[in-house]
């Protein structure tokens, strides 16, 4: 009962943690949002495809090995004999699609699926910016904190 007490007393009291600047705040944001990972990882995802349609277009090289062993024993008449065969086989084979429309094609919807993929993610990025600032200003605002907005500047080019 005790330790109970305790710890609601030192729950109830007042935590002084220090003062967390926007940037700050952002970063932590970057590290811990779920929505961002999530664009990450879809991201990525999209990327492997771009791999896979190159693999169409690209020359293609086979090779291919075997052995093989037969002993046979042959008996009769005056001679007995063994006559072995190892028989090696070994090839190599490369081909090159001169011209398939449909990989061409593949391969540029890959690339256009990247491109999305990446616009996704930043467009992520700007919302969790978004999300972030608003939260910040809003405690801020909340704990009647004067804000000197003197400091921030606006960016000039715009980030896609």
């Amino acid at each position: 009962m005790r330790t109970f007490a305790l710890l609601w007393l030192g729950a109830s009291l007042p935590v002084a943690c220090p003062a967390a600047d926007l940037l700050d705040v952002y970063e932590l944001g970057l590290k811990h949002d779920t929505r961002l990972e999530a664009a990450h990882h879809a991201r990525e995802a999209v990327r492997q495809n771009k791999p896979l349609a190159r693999s169409l277009v690209l020359p293609r090289i086979d090779a291919s090995g075997a052995y093989g062993y037969e002993r046979t024993e042959i008996s009769g008449g005056e001679r007995d004999a063994t006559v072995r065969f190892e028989p090696y086989d070994y090839g190599l084979d490369l081909s090159q699609v001169v011209f398939d429309l449909g990989a061409f094609l593949r391969l540029r919807q890959a690339d256009d699926e990247v491109a999305v993929a990446e616009a996704e993610y930043r467009a992520e990025e700007q919302a969790l910016l978004f999300r972030v600032t608003a939260a910040y200003f809003n405690v801020l605002d909340a704990q009647d904190v004067p804000v000197s907005y003197t400091h921030l500047t606006l960016p000039t080019k715009r980030i896609v």
